[in-house]
């Protein structure tokens, strides 16, 4: 398959509002300028709570979002200053995980253009109905789920302003109409947004009735339960978890077993690998759309089932192979000699890896693999001390080296499947 991935994020309407009536109460320049996304995130935590004992800043948040949308040139520069600050170290956090986007698009490249488009076709086909109050496209003739329906779609506020579910539609249309031949659009969103994309993908039916459409699918997932209130972004997740890891590795140093890394530089890189490792396996041990709890020292155990026990497993046979000046497939490798129970049951495991990868793509759930990853971990940990490769005979040496090359290869591949940087020193 050929994908576009497209990175759409909220950068309208209220968020704007609170965070400029915010930055004159909270700012600090210093502090904005080292980290703008931590300290508008602060702003905004702080504006949103001021706000709820004080009704003259929704007010206010209110007029700043107006004079926005009417294009004065003060909150317009603001607006933008802020969209691009955020922009940037969210990139610099995606390049940090190792994810890339093909295209980043806010919701106001569909404001003031497209959604007037989309509202002026809605009431050509007669599906905007139009109240005092709101504007809405009627979808109770629709099943949500078994105890209700889709309810009101509704697209514009009293003020005429638009909702985000209009801005959704017109981002939804563009794609359309901007990639030929799509079979598939899939939104990668929080299950709380059920309804909204439901409310989505049947509003754009209606108005595409009669031309060819994708399938359209809401791929949701749980919320996360526990974080540590002062670590309220991914970066602090990370950052934190690769203090801790570094504490652990330069306590670990003073017993070196020759398998690891030296030098600050070095264990800087693997403690970071190791934190990102940790909480992508956490967030994707679970499935897809459950709920967890976080916890650190789950995550962060390198024995049992998390993304430091993975790292581990990995490193720990590239080490064994570099003993063993093993770097190639013998031409004398013969695997009639791997007749022990624990050979059978890794070559097995490891042979199951290609139904679970297509198990894992049709469900669009990485839950199955993680889990299988953690299986396949155990049998060679487990299978390391009962398969020896050393004080053996060289034939049966090189027979077991192998099976551990192709249980380290597909636990590569799996690893990097779901987002990890296999180290080969720890």
């Amino acid at each position: 398959h050929s994908t576009i991935a497209t990175n759409y994020f909220g950068d309208w309407r209220e968020q704007y509002g609170y965070l400029a009536v915010g930055f004159k109460k909270y700012s600090n320049a210093d502090h904005y300028e080292e980290n703008p996304v931590k300290t508008l995130r602060h702003i905004y935590t702080s504006i949103t709570q001021d706000a709820k004992t004080d009704k003259s800043i929704s007010i206010a948040a209110m007029e700043e979002q107006d004079k926005l949308e009417k294009g004065q040139h003060a909150q317009q520069e603001q607006w933008l200053d802020f969209r691009s600050r955020i922009l940037n170290q969210y990139k610099e956090t995606y390049h940090r995980l190792g994810i890339s986007f093909d295209a980043y698009c806010g919701e106001v490249e569909f404001h003031p253009i497209v959604v007037p488009t989309v509202i002026t076709t809605l009431r050509k086909l007669n599906l905007l109905i139009e109240e005092e109050s709101v504007s809405y496209v009627d979808l109770s003739a629709y099943p949500y789920d078994s105890n209700g329906h889709l309810g009101k779609g509704v697209l514009l506020y009293k003020d005429g302003s638009s909702t985000f579910l209009a801005r959704e539609i017109a981002c939804l249309l563009y794609r359309l109409d901007k990639y030929d031949n799509l079979e598939k659009v899939i939104y990668v969103a929080g299950i709380e947004q059920e309804r909204h994309f439901k409310q989505t993908f049947k509003i754009v039916e209606l108005i595409l009735l009669d031309q060819r459409l994708p399938e359209f699918e809401h791929v949701s997932f749980g919320k996360i339960e526990g974080l540590p209130k002062q670590q309220q972004g991914i970066d602090d997740l990370l950052d934190t978890g690769k203090e801790n890891m570094i504490k652990t590795m330069k306590e670990d140093l003073r017993n070196d077993d020759g398998c690891r890394l030296e030098g600050e530089e070095a264990v800087a890189y693997i403690a970071d690998q190791l934190s990102i490792s940790a909480t992508i396996i956490q967030d994707m041990s679970a499935k897809r759309s459950r709920g967890y709890h976080f916890n650190w020292h789950r995550i962060t155990d390198a024995r049992g089932d998390s993304g430091v026990f993975l790292q581990y497993t990995h490193a720990r046979i590239c080490g064994i192979q570099r003993k063993m000046d093993f770097n190639h497939i013998p031409q004398t490798y013969r695997p009639s000699l791997l007749r022990e129970n624990d050979a059978f049951d890794l070559m097995y495991t490891t042979s199951l890896y290609p139904d679970v990868l297509l198990n894992a793509f049709q469900t669009l759930d990485p839950c199955p693999l993680v889990l299988y990853l953690f299986r396949l971990a155990h049998l060679i940990s487990h299978s390391n001390y009962s398969l020896r490769v050393k004080d053996v005979e060289k034939r049966l040496s090189e027979a077991r080296l192998c099976l551990f090359e192709a249980a380290r290869i597909t636990l590569e591949n799996g690893m990097k499947m779901i987002g990890l940087k296999p180290l080969e020193r720890m």
